[in-house]
């Protein structure tokens, strides 16, 4: 097979966009006072989408929506212009934003009871204050958490809440939250973006639904980041003009445009014209950006780890019931070239994941060792199929004893490439065995329905957490069931105690050594099983000029803006 076949070429626009040449630091102009002024620091940038927020809880995805949503390149605009306690850096490594230090056993503010539970505080920074000069206060932060753990607003619980037993304002600038357990993300609290009670209590506790349509989630939002909005046009553009008074410094830059671009060609060509200098976050893929990578001579492309592309397979109700054989789902991951699949679609940048941990997380060498690994290989596919019974018929393809195909089905979103190519290309991997592929690419509107997306009836190849932020998706009380009204980040619906049991002792092991050696376990459990398979690590492109410094490229480890008071043209 040629998997090329599959990819497809994607013809680039290259036009000069109207719009104005790319901005140039002017060295400086001449008042009638003599006096020589710098022009402003001004950066024209773009993300892939319509932002219809700054709010990132808004643009990411709505809670129990089946098809997640994410605007790409969006979520940068968050961090921008508000910042949490703390945030990741692109290694990974939690850095501390509005508060003085982040918790710690060291500094005493992490306590730990010998009953497992436990205490942490937040100092706020002295001189920190909202855009609109209001000092920031402890209980801002608490009318945060009451917001965001409110069942009503649109969005999902964020998990450290589970463990939450008390929060409160110790004093206008300290942060307590008692756990109930311990838990090893409670050094990451609050990361998102802080909400002013000084703006929103009212309308909060005045009309839940009109609370969301006020304006101040795009045009008059009022954060705490290095940047506040001066401008939101919807469906064209933000424009985000330098804090003076942010916490960490004024930031170098003195204007931030960015852009919203719906098509991925158009947002390229703009960039080779000029008209756009910057593009943030993940707003591209791989395809696109290999395409003008060598056109573009204002700046750099790099790549940086995005996430994975995966297969969730479906424990509850599964279609053909042969599914539920772990046998039956070895053999057929046994017959992807899933190599094959990295080097054509991710031109050879990534690798293969063969659990959702890659060499990307700090843990992968403690754990490499414990991941049941599945070398593809067709022949033996074939053979463990024939062991379970079947038998192909003269078209080459494996029946049951009544005569029926062994179907395996494969869904998709349509119009999602990132998705159809590699489905495609694992049907034609299992066609080539003898097994019937049976695909059937999700429309939009049917995307929306939680029960449909729920129940599908084979593999559902899509985007999804990996590293830790995936492990709280392999408990059972995040399975998609009618119990929970088909809510939940568990899309396979496996479940099993005995990982439920694991993956709690995951989040409630401090010790670094100690908790790999239960995170082995986790692994173990779910490569051996097969809950789901990774197809590829997905790698995303950055576009970032020469005249920037401080930029860095995007990955799915942190934020590309937790520095963004810190970037600058040269």
């Amino acid at each position: 097979m040629n998997l090329r076949t599959y990819v497809g070429v994607v013809a680039l626009v290259i036009a000069v966009v109207a719009g104005g040449c790319a901005p140039q630091q002017s060295p400086g102009s001449t008042q009638g006072t003599g006096e020589r002024v710098s022009a402003p620091k001004r950066v024209i940038a773009a993300i892939h989408g319509d932002a219809m927020s700054v709010y990132t809880r808004l643009v990411a995805g709505s809670a129990g929506a089946a098809s997640g949503g994410q605007v790409l390149g969006s979520r940068i605009l968050g961090p921008m212009v508000g910042s949490g306690l703390s945030t990741k850096d692109l290694t990974g490594a939690t850095r501390p934003l509005l508060a003085e230090a982040n918790p710690s056993l060291e500094n005493g503010l992490w306590k730990i009871a010998p009953d497992g539970r436990m205490e942490t505080s937040w100092k706020i920074r002295d001189g920190a204050v909202w855009h609109d000069g209001t000092p920031i206060t402890a209980d801002d932060l608490v009318f945060t958490t009451r917001v965001e753990r409110d069942r009503e607003m649109p969005w999902a619980l964020p998990p450290q809440y589970r463990y939450v037993q008390e929060i409160e304002a110790a004093d206008p600038r300290t942060l307590t939250v008692r756990w109930n357990q311990t838990y090893i993300q409670a050094d990451e609290f609050l990361q998102d973006q802080p909400l002013p009670r000084h703006i929103l209590e009212a309308p909060y506790l005045d009309n839940k639904v009109t609370f969301l349509e006020m304006p101040y989630w795009n045009a008059d939002y009022v954060g705490t980041g290095p940047f506040k909005v001066k401008q939101f046009a919807l469906n064209s553009h933000v424009i985000l003009a330098a804090h003076d008074r942010y916490v960490l410094g004024r930031p170098g830059l003195d204007e931030v445009e960015v852009r919203f671009i719906n098509d991925g060609n158009t947002l390229l060509a703009n960039l080779l014209a000029g008209t756009v200098e910057l593009v943030l976050d993940r707003s591209v893929s791989l395809d696109l950006g290999m395409q003008v990578r060598d056109r573009w001579t204002a700046g750099q492309m790099g790549v940086g780890y995005a996430g994975w592309v995966n297969m969730y397979i479906q424990f509850l109700n599964p279609d053909p019931p042969i599914m539920s054989d772990v046998r039956y789902r070895r053999a057929l991951i046994h017959a992807v070239d899933r190599q094959q699949i990295v080097d054509t679609l991710q031109f050879g940048l990534s690798s293969v994941p063969h659990s959702l941990y890659g060499p990307h997380n700090i843990e992968y060498p403690a754990i490499e060792s414990r991941i049941v690994k599945y070398d593809y290989d067709p022949r033996r596919a074939a053979q463990m199929i024939s062991d379970l019974g079947y038998t192909r018929g003269a078209d080459g393809m494996f029946r049951d004893g009544s005569g029926e195909k062994l179907v395996a089905h494969l869904w998709a979103l349509a119009g999602d490439d990132a998705n159809v190519k590699p489905l495609l290309a694992v049907a034609d991997y299992w066609k080539q065995i003898g097994v019937t592929p049976e695909v059937n690419l999700v429309s939009e509107q049917a995307a929306n329905d939680s029960v449909l997306r729920a129940n599908f009836p084979g593999f559902s190849v899509q985007g999804g957490a990996d590293g830790q932020s995936g492990i709280p998706r392999l408990h059972s009380r995040e399975a998609r069931v009618a119990e929970t009204n088909y809510r939940g980040s568990n899309y396979m619906r496996y479940r099993n105690a005995d990982l439920d049991a694991l993956v709690d002792r995951y989040f409630a092991t401090i010790p670094f050594d100690e908790r790999v050696q239960v995170l082995g376990q986790i692994v173990n459990h779910t490569t051996d099983v097969l809950t789901n398979v990774g197809l590829f690590w997905r790698m995303a492109p950055s576009f970032i000029p020469n005249r920037l410094v401080n930029v860095e490229g995007a990955n799915n480890l942190g934020n590309q803006a937790w520095n963004a008071h810190l970037w600058e043209v040269r």
